[in-house]
């Protein structure tokens, strides 16, 4: 009995110590479960590495300055950008404002101008009545407005760029304000004797974008069109500074007969609706006339059967435009 009784016990001792010893072994497993789904849970982050070329990317940026920073705002801006135009404000030294917008080909960061490549071209676009801003809608509005236009997207559209990449400028006057003072169906008119303040300040943004952006620039190839009030406002810039620029094509629009022994031997292409009756076609007619008489050579392209609006068939030419790229001012 007293052998019976041990044996009892010694199993109970037995059966005890495994119960606690498999308590134990699922205490651990357990444990051992939970740390690895927390450390797998909770892996630190790793800072992604800066590609390679970072360090050229930065030196970069410090060798162009102000186009490299500029090309920082154009990033920044790219949400509400339009077509790749970026909004600007330009204040003159009296305190005058223009809204303008700047397109700038997205690869011109990364270019290097050699002989063969000495830079972008300018155009300067100027637009019509129509697209005019208005001081009690938004800086959208007036953006789309204008941007948005099918003559004005023409200019930073895929197929343009891809044949002819430019830097276009297109500033933006504020209503009532016009480029010229002259009553557009009268034609031509006498050139005033200062030009109006919103003409000054678009040749005063196109000379401060000539200076920030002087490294990837070509000053040969700067250009000037525009549309109907815009065309006035490209006949009378040309008239008063017509050593900025290459080449001038105004579409539906007059100038002043009397002052085109200045612009006798620029690259001129001059376009107008035979039916025009916005804008006479006789203004034109006459604009070429003046230059042949001063010994130029002009261009002039009348549209049989068409009225004012034409400028979206000029822009969309491709011989129009190639002749555009084409001319360069003589150094």
């Amino acid at each position: 009995m007293r052998r019976i009784m041990r044996w009892v016990r010694w199993r109970g001792t037995q059966r005890f110590q495994r119960q606690r010893l498999w308590g134990a072994l699922c205490i651990i497993v357990g444990a051992l479960a939970m740390a690895s789904a927390l450390s797998g849970s909770a892996k630190p982050v790793r800072t992604p590495r800066r590609p390679s070329g970072s360090a050229a990317a930065a030196a970069e940026t410090r060798e162009l300055g102000e186009y490299a920073r500029h090309l920082g705002v154009q990033s920044a801006l790219a949400p509400t950008a339009v077509d790749g135009f970026i909004t600007r404000t330009y204040t003159d030294p009296g305190g005058a404002t223009m809204v303008y917008y700047l397109y700038i080909p997205p690869d011109a960061l990364v270019t290097r101008h050699t002989s063969a490549s000495k830079g972008y071209p300018v155009v300067l676009l100027l637009h019509g009545v129509g697209e005019r801003g208005n001081l009690a809608q938004s800086v959208a509005q007036n953006r789309n407005r204008l941007i948005t236009n099918p003559y004005v997207r023409l200019w930073s559209s895929p197929t343009v760029q891809a044949y002819w990449p430019s830097i276009i400028i297109v500033p933006q006057v504020a209503s009532p304000n016009r480029w010229v003072d002259a009553p557009p169906k009268r034609g031509v008119y006498t050139l005033a004797p200062t030009p109006t303040t919103s003409l000054t300040l678009a040749h005063e943004i196109l000379q401060v974008t000539l200076a920030q952006y002087a490294s990837v620039v070509d000053t040969h190839r700067v250009y000037i069109t525009g549309i109907s009030m815009g065309a006035f406002g490209v006949w009378d810039a040309i008239e008063r500074w017509p050593q900025d620029f290459a080449a001038a094509a105004p579409v539906s629009g007059a100038g002043d007969p009397s002052q085109v022994s200045a612009i006798a031997t620029m690259p001129i292409w001059d376009f107008h609706g035979a039916l025009d009756t916005t804008v006479p076609p006789s203004a034109s007619r006459e604009m070429i006339a003046a230059i042949t008489a001063a010994g130029g050579h002009p261009l002039y392209t009348e549209v049989p059967g068409a009225h004012h609006d034409i400028w979206v068939r000029v822009y969309s030419d491709h011989t129009f435009l190639a002749w555009l790229f084409a001319q360069q001012r003589a150094a």
